[in-house]
């Protein structure tokens, strides 16, 4: 694409490539040409751990060049399409070749809301949206992600998903492509050949009997590869720092977690590995900040010395440490406090309950005086915000669980009186909650859309009554309504997604743009209701659209936690 469209887009820095430590590989001269794309804008995309990982890894192999594509911005997706008839297309950033020109194109997907982003990207690829009309001289598509937990709402679209962790299937679906490339294969004689390699599902092969695709699972950290030579973007993305994953997995049991089911089972890095890809990354970005990653960082064993060792390493470099929420009591394990004193800003902490009563239904594990402990040492420390996460819409929740909740964040804002004299700002930050597949929950109905609306309204009302210092945000509700229904359906849901896109919903994942009536049209175009869709219980009996997806956690012991959590019988 020429350079003259860039004087027109918002941010032309997302699409000319050429940053700091970016491979540079000649396509010409690459027996497998890989687009790794993502469905959403280049700052969400280039802030993906796993899609930097797998970037690097390819590009380390003999034969294989790997580019990266991300969904265009709303003036360049219009650039792109008043220009298709001179055939510009959508094209890699590496070396601007158009994604029809790759051997393989295939999407990291994080969530289901960028669904119509990955049509949108195909369509602007020139590639046929079904996988049915794709022809011998196409690209293969493929797709991996947490969408791969439930892929049927996926599958006409895609010709092969990989079902758990990448990075050693990834090499060996190339290396079979490449293979059976060199035999003038048929497109379908490829797709069974590649659906031979465990964790790759092929939608289009319907094999005989019961039958289950069994995810990928990296046993030994330590060994997994890692961008030492960490890209630098040119503009500022959203995790902007080096980012060095210490666990897969978690050790704890949240009823409502998809993430323990697609990184089950749990294991932690040593951490001299950890310390060693921390020191490669920094010297080769000159970042000044980098962040430890995983499920349940507090869990780590050793984790309060290794982030003292860490801090006293990189105190005279400017260097900041960053960690993602963590536990009360990973606090009390002797994690300092003054982490990030630096702007002695907000801490966070997801209680996800108001009473503890719900959080045991949930298996939510905090122990409330442990916050209380935390929070008063933390403002004792300098801190003058807290953050706080919840859920509401929880099985067997009532309005004594949200009255919990605002009850729990006034009593969180007046400890700061105890330190500081006054009290503290809290903001809540409330979700809705959605059963997703491969949980406990997975059975259980997503609450109505005016039920939710209502316990918000409710809960703003708690929240005025009780303090000025509590600030109140929701999710979008729309959004959760689409997503419920995305992540629970089964391949019928194909036609629902195209009609979608049709009317013209795209970048679903961003408030502003969310297209509420596209996803009901498209419902009802196929006979079914949004709405009903995302909030229908399923019988414990029943078979579910992902049961074929193996991910090391039997249906068996899910319905256990269930009857556990609810006191259910089939």
């Amino acid at each position: 694409m020429e350079n003259d469209y860039l004087l027109n887009v918002q941010r032309p820095a997302r699409y000319i490539g050429g940053e700091w430590n970016v491979h540079h590989k000649d396509t010409a001269d690459a027996d497998v040409k890989f687009a790794l794309c993502f469905p959403d804008i280049y700052e969400i995309g280039m802030s993906n751990l796993g899609l930097r990982v797998l970037y690097d890894l390819l590009n380390r192999q003999d034969g294989v060049s790997c580019e990266r594509c991300f969904c265009p911005w709303h003036d360049m997706r219009k650039a792109i399409r008043e220009k298709l008839s001179e055939s510009p297309y959508l094209c890699s950033l590496e070396s601007a070749l158009p994604l029809k020109e790759f051997d393989i194109v295939g999407f990291s997907i994080s969530y289901e809301l960028g669904f119509t982003n990955v049509l949108t990207m195909l369509s602007l690829a020139g590639i046929p949206l079904l996988s049915a009309d794709r022809n011998e001289g196409g690209p293969l598509v493929i797709a991996g992600g947490q969408a791969s937990l439930n892929p049927e709402p996926l599958a006409d679209f895609i010709d092969a998903f990989i079902v758990g962790e990448g990075e050693e299937v990834i090499l060996e679906l190339v290396r079979e492509y490449e293979r059976q490339k060199g035999r003038t294969r048929s497109r379908d004689e490829l797709l069974r050949c590649l659906s031979d390699i465990e964790g790759v599902y092929v939608p289009s092969i319907r094999k005989e009997g019961p039958f289950s695709v069994k995810k990928r699972v990296l046993s030994d950290l330590d060994s997994a590869p890692f961008p030492e030579q960490w890209l630098v973007p040119y503009l500022q993305i959203v995790h902007d720092r080096v980012c060095v994953e210490v666990m897969r997995g978690c050790g704890n049991r949240c009823r409502f977690c998809q993430g323990r089911a697609q990184y089950y089972p749990y294991r932690v890095k040593n951490v001299d590995t950890a310390r060693s890809q921390v020191r490669a990354a920094l010297r080769s970005s000159g970042y000044e900040e980098f962040s430890l990653l995983g499920l349940s960082v507090g869990d780590l064993p050793g984790l309060a010395r290794f982030i003292q060792s860490l801090s006293e390493e990189f105190k005279d470099t400017g260097v900041n440490i960053s960690l993602p929420s963590l536990k009360a009591k990973d606090f009390l394990k002797g994690i300092p406090l003054e982490l990030s004193l630096a702007r002695k800003a907000t801490l966070t902490f997801a209680p996800e309950a108001g009473t503890e009563r719900l959080r045991g239904i949930i298996g939510k594990d905090l122990k409330i005086e442990d916050l209380f402990s935390v929070a008063e040492s933390a403002y004792k420390a300098g801190y003058r915000h807290i953050k706080l996460y919840f859920m509401i819409g929880l099985p067997t929740e009532s309005e004594a669980d949200l009255d919990g909740i605002a009850d729990l964040a006034k009593e969180i804002s007046e400890l700061r009186r105890k330190a500081r004299g006054g009290p503290a700002d809290v903001h809540l930050s409330v979700a809705t909650f959605i059963p997703k597949p491969h949980t406990p929950f997975q059975w259980l109905a997503m609450e109505g859309k005016d039920s939710i609306i209502s316990k918000q309204r409710y809960l703003r009302g708690c929240i005025a009554r009780r303090s000025s210092r509590i600030k109140l945000s929701f999710h979008n509700t729309d959004s959760a309504v689409i997503e419920a229904a995305l992540c629970r359906g089964g391949r019928n849901l194909g036609a629902v997604i195209m009609k979608a896109w049709q009317y013209g919903a795209c970048f679903d994942g961003w408030d502003e743009f969310l297209n509420v009536d596209a996803w009901n049209r498209a419902f009802n175009d196929n006979g079914l209701d949004l709405e009903g869709h995302a909030s229908r219980p399923r019988m414990l009996n029943e078979a579910l659209p992902w049961d074929h997806i193996d991910v090391g956690i039997s249906k068996e012991l899910l319905k256990s936690e269930f009857r556990e959590a609810l006191g259910s019988s089939e």
